[in-house]
């Protein structure tokens, strides 16, 4: 991980989905005197809510309305532009399209069809799925640092040039007003 070669101190510690992480991070922190702790992964933010360590996460609310892309797009809707979606395999939305799970982050498990046939099969295959319609062009996505009086500190947006496993390996980031 790149984290491991920028920091002043670093360690590896279990994934998010493991136990022992809360365990791991706090011996880190007090080993290296952390003053807060930040992560960008939304599971592991839910897991570590009662750490000991100051941190900086949305509440456990925050996080599960924005993992609910269902619920997210309905909110987001009201501000942007965003493609038509449903969780309904019988709602009629032009294709092509994806399908992905309602919940969970990132890119991860998700799926183009281009016709009827493979739109009910990826349905099928995925669990608890969205539809959206299928929108082409180049993947950004905007990282955004806000401080615990809701005030933006730092907003980077970038291009999401490869990903692996629904998460961002290569990037490169543009200014934009």
């Amino acid at each position: 991980a790149v984290g491991l070669r920028l920091a002043d101190h670093a360690g590896v510690v279990p994934r998010a989905d493991d136990p022992g992480l809360s365990y791991a991070l706090s011996v880190l922190a007090k080993q290296y005197k952390a003053t807060a702790l930040i992560s960008t992964i939304p599971a592991e933010m839910m897991e570590l809510q009662s750490l000991e360590v100051p941190h900086w996460f949305p509440s456990v609310s925050a996080l599960k309305f924005c993992c609910d892309k269902l619920s997210f797009h309905t909110a987001a809707r009201s501000v942007v532009t965003v493609p038509p979606t449903t969780h309904m395999l019988r709602d009629s939305i032009p294709g092509s399209w994806i399908v992905k799970p309602r919940f969970g982050s990132g890119s991860k498990n998700i799926e183009h069809a281009d016709t009827a046939l493979e739109l009910a099969s990826a349905f099928e295959r995925c669990e608890k799925p969205i539809i959206q319609q299928f929108v082409s062009g180049r993947e950004a996505t905007v990282d955004v640092l806000i401080d615990t009086d809701g005030i933006v500190l730092a907003c980077v947006p970038r291009w999401r040039n490869a990903t692996r496993g629904g998460i961002s390996v290569q990037g490169e980031t543009f200014h934009h007003k």
